[in-house]
């Protein structure tokens, strides 16, 4: 006969683990992977972003993604069965991986709903949303989320940074409590222009855990730690009921919830060391290459640490000589003399393939120091740091047919990686059409802002969280014919990419 179970509520739960008397609940069996799987876990959001785009044809083509999905016209390929890879940039086998382990995302058609010259703006840093007719002033992702009470809960240590901001990065933040886009309601803030301040504001005061002895917080996390390993060791058992699998999810995810909290007031978790801090001279040719690793391994290091959920760095050309990268043009500055063809003296295959090296050089720094370092299991969730994220790679501009690069504010392809602990319908190129409008006869694809929503929406917000005023969700809308062939998804995200 089995033993009563007497279900604790969450309240309960917590007083009981003051005293910390925790143990596994008297079960006859043990919780399947897949269900362990489930257990929660914070969430993070991570965007490099790169000033421009790849040509069209550098990218997977289109075409491929033929299988109808959804209610908007879209249509989708399956990415771990296309052999290829995603674009002639992302040829490093960190990608490859992940592209076979069903952990990227590739949503192509989408525009800006500010139809505007010039430049687009929609993701120049941070994945931000449309450019208002009056001016730059817009709300980023990052800014939004560094005020989020559900990433950083009240109570969360004033040590934790709620948004790293890196090389390029630099936002306008909004006073939302202001109810509107006006210029008067945004501040600036800049991003780190060197890794050893971002080194100092992150270990300055940091104290890696003694894990061997001592009372309090640090024995309690062993004990939390000691927990999973009990019941890890016995994983394997076949006698589990499907009543105790509902009473041990129930039991692990108020464990793991305890361990955040614990993780969170002392800003530290178990297994971070202080990293060595960064050298190097500011004025050294090298150093610009250099500070880049530094930047990532301090972010992935944050990241396992628990020290922010918000990443953000700009990779824009604006300043760089050809002479940086190995296999660029050495004396053409990336902006003016390659992406824009100034003087003239490229054509458009040798524009083509020199942003590729240029932003290939970068990625394959992200791949190895940072994707690489996150592709590991987070603790005992049966998930990786990488799965339970979403790092998105994004552009300035939309996806340039050929030619001398423009400023463009359509047909955006963002590519992201991780799926937030499972929310997003991962592993998949999903392209939307382009609907005619009857009044201006302009094609327009699907709304950029509501691929900002499902973001917002896998980090645990409400459309009410968000939005701005009367608008449906986050950014601007109604600046535009969109309204006439759109209006109905506002506010939902994709559907198309959401589990």
């Amino acid at each position: 006969m089995s033993s009563k179970y007497d279900k604790q509520s969450r309240r309960q739960f917590l007083i009981s683990a003051g005293g910390f008397t925790l143990s596994l609940p008297l079960l006859p069996s043990l919780l399947s992977k897949e269900a362990f799987a489930s257990v929660s876990s914070k969430k993070r959001y991570v965007n490099f972003s790169f000033g421009h785009n790849m040509m069209k044809s550098k990218y997977i083509p289109s075409a491929l993604a033929n299988i109808p999905t959804g209610n908007n016209g879209a249509k989708e390929l399956i990415l771990s069965q296309y052999s290829g890879d995603i674009g002639e940039a992302y040829n490093h086998s960190v990608y490859r991986k992940l592209k076979q382990d069903g952990l990227v995302t590739m949503v192509g058609g989408l525009d800006c709903m500010a139809y505007l010259n010039g430049h687009g703006r929609a993701s120049s840093t941070t994945a931000q949303s449309s450019l208002a007719h009056s001016g730059p002033f817009y709300e980023s992702i990052d800014s939004f989320l560094e005020q989020s009470s559900i990433l950083y809960p009240t109570g969360t240590a004033p040590q934790i940074l709620r948004a790293i901001r890196c090389e390029g990065s630099a936002v306008k933040m909004l006073n939302r409590a202001s109810g509107s886009l006006e210029k008067s309601n945004f501040a600036a803030i800049n991003g780190y222009i060197d890794p050893k301040i971002l080194y100092n504001d992150l270990f300055g005061t940091f104290t890696a855990p003694d894990t061997t002895s001592g009372p309090g917080k640090n024995l309690k996390l062993l004990a939390v730690q000691k927990i999973h390993e009990t019941y890890k060791s016995t994983r394997a058992s076949r006698k589990i009921s499907s009543a105790d699998k509902l009473k041990l999810d129930e039991h692990i995810s108020n464990i793991r919830d305890i361990e955040i909290t614990l993780e969170q007031q002392d800003n530290f978790k178990l297994g971070c060391s202080v990293p060595a801090a960064p050298t190097g001279n500011t004025k050294d040719a090298n150093y610009y290459n250099d500070k880049l690793d530094m930047y990532l391994d301090l972010m992935a290091l944050a990241l396992k640490c628990g020290l922010s959920n918000v990443f953000t760095h700009g990779f824009l050309g604006h300043a760089e000589r050809g002479s940086s990268i190995p296999g660029l043009h050495s004396t053409y500055f990336l902006h003016n003399d390659i992406f824009h063809n100034t003087p003239g003296a490229l054509n458009n295959q040798q524009i083509a393939d020199y942003y590729v090296i240029w932003k290939r050089f970068y990625l394959n720094k992200v791949a190895q120091r940072f994707l690489a370092a996150l592709d590991v299991e987070e603790g005992t969730t049966g998930k990786t740091y990488l799965e339970n994220s979403l790092v998105l790679i994004s552009n300035e501009s939309g996806v340039i047919n050929d030619g001398p690069h423009g400023h463009s504010n359509t047909n955006y392809l963002p590519i992201m990686f991780g799926n937030l602990g499972g929310f997003l319908k991962s592993d998949r190129f999903l392209q939307f059409p382009r609907q005619i409008n009857s009044t201006d006869q302009r094609g327009y694809g699907f709304p950029l802002n509501e691929f900002m929503n499902t973001i917002l929406m896998g980090l645990g917000h409400q459309m009410s969280d968000v939005k701005i005023g009367s608008a449906p969700g986050f950014g601007i809308y109604g600046v535009s014919r969109y309204d006439d062939l759109y209006s109905s998804t506002y506010g939902k995200g994709i559907p198309e990419i959401i589990k």
